[in-house]
């Protein structure tokens, strides 16, 4: 699971660094909606690593 987290954040900080970057709305629009599913993933990730560590 950390290894995912891992990953998911360093997608997440690729996407991060293009958005706004294209000429295109088209392709800066699908940078934004890939940008939030990285974001909404690693935040899933995130909330399953937490219920499994014990308290």
């Amino acid at each position: 699971m950390h290894f995912a987290l891992s990953i998911l954040e360093v997608e997440e900080a690729k996407w991060e660094a293009l958005l706004g970057k294209s000429p295109s709305w088209r392709t800066n629009a699908i940078r934004v909606i890939r940008h939030k599913a990285y974001q909404v993933a690693r935040k899933r990730v995130q909330t399953a690593l937490h219920r499994l560590l014990p308290k």
